[in-house]
């Protein structure tokens, strides 16, 4: 076939849109996707992809269309000037131009290519085409072109105001918060659920405005579920994209999201199990609120800008108020918190089915009333205590409710209100009613669950049945695992502890559990402890954990190296044993220390490192001291069976032979025991994650010793040798604990 001419090949083009413009109507507007040889449209056009022909289709399919379809752009034509039309005579384009530009250079193709005159196009989504993104036309030879003038006429129309787009009727609105509520008021509907009393209170009170309109549908539709019956189990779900875009059907001007609109989520299926009328009116609300954010996604420029963004913040803060009732047991009775306690928010809460943004815009409207934010959010917190109160590390049972009471506690408005409300729980802080104030602080306190997440046998000796075998090459595959989990854990609480400690309000309640917790526990330092009475290793050592992250960039600049002799000390060492002074020394400086120093209000870093340097005390150190005594019965135990079965040939005959036998049977099964549970002792103390911080902070306290030594600043130059015979009273009063634990940490950690 003999190549085309480029003159040919623009007559031919002009034929063809002769032929389209008496196929169409002549009041009829184009289709959106138009040729940009004939568009308005800037000459600055992008390379199209190569191998994307549209043959003669792409034009005679557009007007096939529909009846409806045909309709619906008539509707939208009048106010919609700038879509282009198809011209009644074709254009006379020149050939040549002195002021042409050439948006890229064309593309070499074959005769066998340019004899079927395919017209190339972007590839780009149906959002892009159908919002008037910009259609790249390659002929085969090279782009038609239009002067700039007749360009910059056509380019008049295409200019909109911003009120053409985002002017908005009373009816359009009405329909959007119809639309959102899932409602409908005209006439019954399949797949919305009918109101006819707000269709009515509307028809007798035409200029209704729009907050009572959402105030009467919200409440027709709660005391519809409070009859017992499910108005949604009947509907139809509807997923039609056009039906969810309210205002574009009812729009003056076409927007670029009408044409892929995001499509708004039907409404959910409620479970058989959860048909409870409360539940249904919940799940009712959270949709209609997910919806209000399908709204604004879908018209992102409409619904920033009044009257549509003041529509959807009230809908929002009317969705918010129904929930604030339903969840205080107005309108429908709420069972579960009377028989149970538990907020109707904690199932979906733990299932993060929320929508986003629906618990922290419920926290901000409700905690200024201090009752009425109690009255939501402590039902929700009780029954996160009890979740954790039998959660065990085996079965993951404790990461939602730890990883819940973390996201609560970092909802922000000014303050952290959650946290202030942790610290106001009645078992926040309970006084102890038992000797064991140890044991029962960490049971019945609200804190005290979260923290006991642990992997010693001791603890929870699922762990030990499940995990370990005794198998010491197996089991140590399950260490790295068992560490890491509790290092998320950790970090989790960590978090928690962080947020309380950031609120002013929570910080001294905070600070007043900690002590508290460490004084009950005070005995776990001796030898001789009862360990039934006290906290357990793996509530220590998380709590351990928590401080040493809390302390990690505090500066000893910036402490009071005297806070353990202060009148106020959160800390307590009357009895313990001086580095160099007896009691009465202590006592006699400390009156002497009145007259000379005054003692300054405490900061929050001075109390944090000298709780992390005393729980080191009373955690780290014990559970090391345990961890090698069992270490030293195993190796005794394992002799003692050893040298039994070795000399089996000289008892064998015997009348203890019976015996005997029984005491191997009951070792071997002791030793199983023992060594499950050096097993758990090693995932959970020989961390590395653990021991690097202990090791960071007993640098610190070496360094705080040096200073308080020395009288001199830290960070000064290492003294010169040897130090003055005379030591300073606040260094010889000191526990010599302080210096004993580094020695005894760093002969169990250093190889």
């Amino acid at each position: 076939m003999s190549e085309l001419s480029q003159e040919e090949m623009r007559r031919r083009r002009l034929a063809r849109l002769a032929v389209l413009d008496n196929v169409s109507p002549s009041n009829s507007v184009s289709p959106p996707i138009t040729p940009i040889s004939q568009s308005p449209i800037n000459t600055n056009q992008t390379q199209s992809p190569p191998g994307t022909p549209i043959d003669d289709k792409c034009f005679t399919d557009v007007n096939k269309r529909s009846d409806d379809d045909v309709k619906e752009v008539n509707y939208e034509q009048p106010k919609c000037d700038g879509v282009f039309q198809v011209p009644s005579k074709p254009i006379d384009m020149p050939s040549s131009s002195k002021n042409r530009e050439r948006a890229r250079a064309p593309p070499q193709r074959s005769d066998s290519e340019t004899s079927s005159i395919h017209m190339e196009v972007d590839e780009v989504s149906g959002c892009a085409d159908k919002a008037g993104a910009n259609t790249d036309i390659d002929s085969g030879f090279e782009n038609m072109e239009v002067d700039e003038t007749d360009v910059q006429k056509k380019d008049v129309p295409r200019q909109r105001t911003s009120s053409s787009v985002t002017e908005i009727t009373e009816e359009q609105l009405q329909s959007t918060v119809l639309k959102i509520l899932h409602s409908t008021v005209d006439r019954p509907s399949e797949s919305r659920m009918y109101l006819p009393q707000t269709g009515e209170n509307l028809k007798n009170h035409p200029s209704m405005s729009i907050r009572d309109i959402v105030s009467n549908a919200l409440m027709e539709v709660v005391v519809q579920i409070s009859s017992g019956n499910n108005p949604f189990k009947d509907l139809i779900q509807n997923t039609d994209a056009a039906d969810t875009s309210s205002i574009n059907s009812l729009s003056p001007s076409p927007s670029p999201s009408h044409s892929c609109p995001i499509p708004s989520l039907p409404m959910k299926r409620v479970d058989v199990l959860n048909d409870a009328p409360l539940n249904v009116a919940l799940n009712y609300l959270m949709d209609c609120y997910n919806r209000v954010s399908v709204e604004e996604r879908n018209h992102p420029k409409r619904s920033s800008i009044p009257p549509l963004s003041d529509v959807l913040t009230e809908v929002r803060a009317q969705l918010i108020h129904f929930t604030t009732l339903l969840l205080k047991g107005f309108i429908i009775p709420n069972d579960e918190l009377y028989k149970f306690g538990r907020s109707p928010l904690l199932t979906p809460i733990l299932q993060q089915t929320l929508p986003r943004g629906f618990l922290t815009e419920l926290v901000t409207r409700t905690h200024t009333s201090a009752k009425l934010f109690s009255s939501v959010f402590s039902p929700l917190l009780q029954g996160l205590y009890r979740m954790m109160q039998n959660a065990s590390i085996v079965g993951e049972e404790h990461r939602m409710p730890i990883q819940t009471l973390f996201e609560l506690a970092d909802i922000r408005c000014g303050s952290r209100p959650i946290c202030t409300l942790i610290t106001k729980q009645v078992q926040f802080m309970l006084e102890p009613c038992t000797p064991a104030q140890g044991r029962e602080i960490v049971r019945t306190s609200f804190l005290g669950p979260f923290l006991s997440v642990s992997v010693f046998a001791e603890d929870e000796p699922k762990v030990a049945e499940k995990f370990f075998s005794g198998n010491s090459s197996s089991d140590k595959s399950l260490n790295h695992t068992l560490q890491l989990e509790l290092e998320n854990t950790r970090n989790l609480q960590h978090r928690i502890f962080h947020y309380l400690l950031a609120n002013p309000e929570s910080r001294d309640g905070c600070l007043n559990y900690l002590a508290k917790v460490l004084k009950y526990n005070e005995k776990r330092s001796q030898l001789q402890m009862e360990e039934r009475s006290l906290a357990g290793d793996g509530y220590m050592l998380n709590l351990l954990s928590v401080l040493q992250m809390l302390s990690l960039k505090i500066k000893l600049d910036k402490m009071d190296f005297l806070y353990p002799f202060h009148p106020e000390s959160l800390i307590c060492i009357k009895n313990d044993t001086r580095l160099k002074y007896t009691s009465q020394d202590v006592t006699n400086w400390l009156e002497s220390l009145e007259n000379v120093h005054q003692f300054q209000t405490p900061n929050f870093s001075t109390i944090c490192w000298f709780l992390t340097l005393h729980c080191h005390h009373l955690s780290l150190l014990p559970a090391l001291q345990k961890y090698q005594r069992r270490i030293r019965a195993i190796r005794d135990l394992q002799k003692l069976l050893d040298e039994t079965v070795a000399a089996e040939a000289q008892w064998r005959n015997t009348p203890f032979a019976h015996r005997n036998k029984q005491f191997i049977k009951r070792w071997k099964q002791q030793l199983k025991k023992l060594n499950k549970s050096k097993a758990c002792a090693d995932a959970g103390l020989l961390d590395k994650n653990l021991m690097r911080r202990a090791l960071i902070f007993y640098t610190s306290v070496a360094q705080f010793l040096l200073s308080l030594m020395t009288n001199a600043p830290p960070g000064s130059p290492m003294p010169s040798l040897p130090l003055p015979s005379t030591t300073p009273e606040a260094f010889s009063a000191l526990p010599e604990w302080y210096v004993e634990d580094i020695a005894e940490f760093l002969l169990f950690a250093l190889p």
